[in-house]
């Protein structure tokens, strides 16, 4: 492998970290904007586009522990963005859904997003499948290092 080749590899790669900070700066500043973490706003997320959900369930989704993700949602609960309801079937059981305030504070940071997202919808769809595609073939490749330590 050539040394241009290796620099522009190292570019991409650097590009990709760089666009994960910017974005999450975005959201955090957004949700920070609107009372809540980073964290209590993925959460409204996974709960927004999966109603319904078990803790366990919320937990794999965002990559977090059991007690990480309770410990959240405790207080998501506590300031009444999200509501734990026992299923009357097995008392085990909790469902975790959106409250009310949850749904309008959702509604609020996903308008705000849109407008970071409309320029990107402006590529066409060619451009967008092809960066899409070479993504994933980076995070594959990556993936392979990762199941191997």
């Amino acid at each position: 492998m050539d040394e241009e080749h290796y620099e522009r590899t190292i570019q991409i790669l650097h590009s990709f970290r760089e666009i994960q900070q910017i974005y999450y700066q975005l959201l955090s500043k957004a949700a920070h904007q609107h009372g809540i973490t980073p964290q209590q706003f993925m959460v409204l997320r996974s709960l927004a586009l999966n109603p319904e959900m078990k803790l366990a369930e919320l937990s794999d989704e965002l990559h977090l522990g059991n007690s990480t993700t309770s410990g959240i949602v405790d207080r998501m609960v506590e300031a009444e963005l999200v509501t734990r309801e026992r299923s009357q079937a097995d008392r085990r059981s909790v469902t975790l859904r959106l409250a009310e305030k949850g749904e309008q504070i959702w509604k609020r940071l996903t308008e705000r997003k849109m407008e970071w997202i409309t320029p990107f919808m402006q590529m066409s769809a060619e451009d967008q499948l092809a960066l899409l595609r070479i993504h994933k073939q980076f995070a594959h490749i990556l993936q392979q290092y990762r199941k191997e330590d």
